[in-house]
Order: structure tokens, then sequence, then C-alpha cells
């Protein structure tokens, strides 16, 4: 590893750690409160007006959740998925269809996704458009995540014929001046947060 490289390194582990303690500090009231204003930005955007097959994520470690938002969004016709995790130690990452009330079963992170028996896989280039979650975001559309690099594998370029809209979905305080960035990061087409709607 080179020196930039390791700098680049060093400052997102400096990002990461700084943005999930002030998510961690949240009350759990607070993030109930923001996730409905989320929800509201959701409906007052107008970004899933033309989404038929929407990936989403079920908030985890402080993260902002989207899933309260799976049955309105459903009653109005859009088919939602969930990330699922490939199996044992696997570095692979697909959606699979989730529909309300459906039993998750936790990954290997703890985090609740759909069940292998149960729900049927999403290509990537299906889906329409991709909550994405994030710890911090830029208003150039880069995004650091938790490190494992699940999202930029899953929508690589070289990949996928066809890329859905990428948006990240964050606390308003998550928004960062410039975050370091590298040639694998996939960018963001927009973030939205418990306060506003940012198109990149």
């Amino acid at each position: 590893m080179d020196q930039s490289t390791e700098h680049l390194a060093s400052l997102k582990t400096s990002i990461r750690k700084t943005m999930r303690t002030r998510r961690r500090m949240l009350s759990e009231k607070d993030q109930t409160l923001a996730s409905g204003q989320l929800s509201h930005q959701l409906r007052k955007s107008g970004l899933l007006t033309n989404s038929r097959h929407l990936g989403l994520y079920i908030g985890n470690d402080g993260e902002l959740d989207p899933s309260p938002a799976i049955l309105p969004l459903y009653q109005l016709g859009i088919h939602c998925y969930l990330p699922r995790l490939g199996a044992n130690s696997s570095h692979t990452m697909h959606f699979a269809s989730y529909t309300p009330g459906q039993t998750l079963t936790n990954n290997r992170f703890g985090i609740p996704e759909p069940s292998r028996k149960v729900s049927r896989l999403m290509p990537a280039f299906l889906l329409s458009t991709v909550l994405v979650p994030l710890v911090a975001f830029d208003l150039s559309g880069n995004r650091i995540g938790m490190g494992g690099g699940f999202y930029d594998r899953l929508f690589d370029p070289k990949k996928v014929s066809r890329r859905p809209k990428l948006i990240g979905v964050a606390y308003e305080f998550q928004k960062a001046n410039q975050l370091p960035c590298e040639p694998w990061d996939i960018p963001l087409d927009g973030v939205i947060t418990d306060q506003h709607y940012y198109r990149f």
C-alpha cells in the first residue's frame, strides 16, 4: 500500500468513526422521528414516481431507516427488494424480493435479510432505483460506506449492463464538504436526508 492510498484509507476510517459515533448517539425517539421525516421527503421529492422495482435496506448501526416506507410503497404498486449477502463468507450481495410481513433471517452481521427459501433474486440491472445506506456523503456524489465494498462490487459498471439510479440515504448531519474517493467508488445520483433531496 503506497503512502497516498494509506492516507486515504486512514482518512476514511477517521470519518467512519466520527459519523458512526454521532449516529449512535441519537435516541430511539430521534431515529424514529428522522425516519418519519425521510418518508415525507420521499413522497415530496417524487423520486420514486416511476420506480417499479426499488432496492432499499433495513437500518442498522444507527443508520437512517427507510424501511417504515415499505408498506406505503408496496400499496402504491412498487415492488421492494432488500439486500441479501452471499453464502458463508462470500463478499457478494444481491437484492431479494420482500413483501410487508415476510419473515426475515439475520445474516452474519446480524442484519435482517430475506430468506433464501421464499425470496427470488432480482438482477441488479433490472432495479429502477436503489436507496443506499452510507456513513458520509458530499455534494459531488461521493459516499463513504461501512467499508465492506458490497454496493461498489454489485454496481461495478464492468459487471452490470445498466445501473439503476443510486440514491444515498442519510441524516443531514452526515453531509461533508469533500470526501476522499478512489477509482472503484461508485458515485451516487443523489442523496435524500431527513431534511432535503440532493440531486447530483
